[in-house]
């Protein structure tokens, strides 16, 4: 579940980083965060208010917090054009992202997606519960459950890793000062190593030459 933010984050890191004017892409994603609030706004009034009654004193808060951010949407909206507005409330609608596609549309374009979209579907069907959990671990034994576990949080180091590498096109002077791109290697060896002793207790003969016929 921890990888669908993640893996979100650095397709859209690097989606910002290829494509030119990246002061009209803050105003597309200033716009964006903006539409979400408004949608946000008209959530409380499709409550059943009496399951609000039950809770008191509580609806007055609700409401109270439901203008100010009301208040502060138009007043952020006044920024913008109404062709923009309503471009964006499309795309939100849509279920797309500021940058217009949908998540498989923007993995392809970043060339991630052999490598990382299925594990961001699974992260989609776990958080969601739309699908049967696809890791099975049922009928596993405590320690193969430990030996999956210890994998996964190391893949999602390794993403970490890999999505902080995105950041030096941005922060190029801080890294080379600071030694970060020669530390993020050294952790990327140390995760490998780790990555490759897992596996040999998961599956022993995992790396054995299997001469062609």
């Amino acid at each position: 579940m921890l990888n669908r933010p993640l893996l979100e984050n650095l397709a859209e890191t690097i989606l910002f980083s290829q494509r030119r004017s990246r002061a009209r892409l803050m105003r597309k994603m200033k716009l964006y965060w903006i539409i979400n609030d408004e949608k946000s706004t008209d959530f409380y009034k499709e409550l059943d208010m009496n399951f609000w009654n039950l809770v008191g004193y509580a609806i007055k808060y609700v409401k109270e917090h439901d203008e100010a951010l009301r208040n502060k949407v138009e007043d952020e909206l006044k920024e913008f054009t109404k062709e923009e507005i309503e471009k964006m409330r499309k795309r939100v609608e849509n279920g797309h992202s500021w940058y217009g596609e949908n998540p498989k549309k923007a993995f392809k374009e970043c060339e991630l997606f052999d490598n990382w979209f299925g594990d961001y579907r699974q992260a989609c069907a776990l958080l969601h519960v739309r699908e049967r959990n696809p890791f099975d671990l049922t009928n596993v034994s405590k320690k193969e459950k430990e030996l999956f576990i210890k994998m996964e949080f190391s893949k999602t180091l390794e993403l970490v890793l890999f999505h902080l590498k995105y950041y030096e096109n941005f922060c190029s002077e801080v890294f080379n000062r600071n030694d970060v791109s020669q530390n993020l290697k050294n952790l990327n060896e140390k995760i490998k190593i780790i990555q490759r002793d897992l596996m040999k207790e998961i599956e022993p003969s995992w790396d054995t030459f299997v001469p062609l016929r």
